[in-house]
């Protein structure tokens, strides 16, 4: 299903919230964002049939926000960026919210997070998307850190090449994006964390689905208390489990009863 605006934050998602405020209309229902095909994969009966070959798990903290707190200022609110996330965010589709969902209006999250806070492999991965006008552009807005109350952010970092960037800089900044950018990047969230940190890193190999040889994962969030939440991701590698004959398996038994 599409959703029924094209404007991610701002525009006509943001006319749209003041409409209904005053009673011009019905808030539209609630739906799964285009393209989203990401299902929790630990949960598929299909999973039986894979065993995993590496796990890796990691948490993080966001600050969760919605469009009705755009205009507030922080903690509570965007305000010091909302100039900056509508140049970067206007003219693009809501990526979804948790699970996909798109609550339309006021409804629609955001999350925050220092950017230094966030992996390596996640932050290569964002700045070579701007870069090259990758299909994960403008997922991440990368944004600077405000020096005073009354400071405005305009616009998003532009990144030099990956040579020239100093990590120090990275405690100065901050990513805002919708949780339904997560979903098709997972791996490298614990990439770095793992024992298999090149499998993980590489995306051909992360599908919706189980497969041999495949790569699956699932973020678990806690409601915010005081706009604060917890991310929980769990990635996989998997491997087919061997099918033992009948005759495989009575050998197998044999042997047992001859060692007792």
């Amino acid at each position: 299903m599409k959703t029924t605006s094209a404007g991610f934050v701002f525009t006509s998602a943001v006319l749209a919230g003041l409409a209904h405020a005053i009673g011009m209309a019905p808030p539209p229902p609630v739906e799964l964002v285009q393209g989203f095909d990401w299902k929790d994969p630990f949960a598929l009966d299909a999973m039986a049939s894979f065993r995993p070959t590496c796990e890796a798990k990691a948490q993080f903290e966001a600050l969760e926000y919605t469009l009705k707190d755009l205009m507030e200022p922080p903690p509570k609110g965007l305000k010091p960026w909302s100039k900056g996330l509508k140049a970067v965010f206007a003219d693009k589709e809501y990526p979804g919210g948790w699970l996909g969902l798109d609550p339309h209006l006021n409804g629609r999250s955001l999350l925050l997070m220092n950017y230094d806070q966030m992996p390596l492999l996640v932050r290569r991965w964002i700045e070579q998307q701007e870069r090259t006008d990758g299909k994960g552009k403008a997922l991440f807005a990368v944004l600077e850190k405000p020096k005073n109350d009354e400071d405005e952010i305009e616009k998003v970092v532009q990144f030099p090449e990956a040579d020239k960037i100093d990590r120090d800089n990275d405690k100065d900044k901050v990513a805002i994006f919708a949780p339904g950018a997560l979903y098709g990047i997972l791996p490298l969230w614990t990439a770095g964390a793992s024992k298999c940190e090149d499998q993980f890193a590489d995306l051909s190999k992360y599908k919706p689905r189980p497969s041999d040889g495949g790569v699956v994962g699932w973020v678990m969030h806690t409601e915010p208390q005081n706009y604060k939440t917890k991310l929980d991701i769990k990635v996989q590698a998997l491997k087919t489990k061997e099918v033992r004959s009948g005759q495989e398996q009575g050998q197998a038994k044999s042997a047992s009863r001859e060692e007792l």
